[in-house]
């Protein structure tokens, strides 16, 4: 995920193609390559897949899932109160400094942000809200159309086919993420959550060969561009954003 947002970071600035040039400079953008510093340095020093914070509970266990933190319907569906647990919620809400970090940098551009894009690993899907329920939110039908058109285009250059659809069907029930919390509590209604190359029968899908990662970042920009067209040429971002 890092080396994804990475690329598309440097495209957005360098890419001399008409469409990555133009949604370049028609919007503002805020790219955070990692929002778990801490914890994204542990995979490198002692385990390759933790998935956490680093924050102590306790003489055994560290950390919260930073992506069940968030303080929209916090620990309902699809989290642990078990702090060993990789999906442990935390003690509540924005418990976690990285949590709390991002969702007030997000709180500071409140109705300036057209969308709010996460992009994780693995499984070749695109979700959007909701997590906790199976309610579908005000949007659905537009989120849906436009995921549709999202994947297909992200399929055109290596074949690649993503499932897509709102959280608590496509994939599982979850609750606490960054993407309903910024789409529920703050009103950004393109919200979407990339969950990366490669599919859901890999046997461990969070080690990507070296030779499919500048693939993956090439074909997940593709699909930005679509993503955020559609969404324009549905009246979304009338003004800039």
């Amino acid at each position: 995920s890092p080396a994804t947002v990475t690329y598309i970071l440097n495209e957005l600035v360098n890419s001399e193609d008409a469409q990555v040039r133009a949604l370049a400079e028609k919007f503002d953008w805020y790219v955070f390559p990692s929002v778990n510093p801490d914890g994204y340095a542990y995979t490198f020093q002692v385990n390759r897949l933790w998935r956490k914070t680093r924050k102590p509970y306790g003489p055994f266990c560290y950390g919260a899932d930073p992506n069940r933190n968030w303080d929209f319907h916090w620990a309902e569906q699809g989290t642990s109160n078990n702090a060993c647990s990789d999906t442990y919620a935390g003690p509540q809400a924005f418990s976690e400094v990285e949590t709390r970090s991002l969702s007030a940098f997000v709180e500071k551009l409140r109705g300036k942000l057209g969308a709010y894009i996460a992009f994780h690993s693995y499984s070749q899907l695109l979700l959007f809200p909701y997590g906790h329920t199976s309610e579908h939110s005000p949007n659905h039908d537009d989120l849906n159309e436009i995921a549709e058109a999202t994947v297909k285009s992200l399929a055109k250059r290596y074949g690649t086919q993503y499932k897509y659809g709102n959280v608590y069907d496509a994939i599982y029930p979850a609750s606490g993420s960054s993407v309903d919390w910024s789409y529920g509590a703050q009103d950004v209604k393109i919200a979407y959550t990339y969950e990366l190359r490669p599919d859901s029968d890999a046997w461990n899908g969070f080690v990507l060969p070296p030779n499919q990662i500048v693939p993956t970042g090439e074909e997940t920009l593709d699909s930005l561009v679509t993503m955020l067209e559609e969404s324009s040429a549905r009246g979304y971002y009338d003004t800039k954003n």
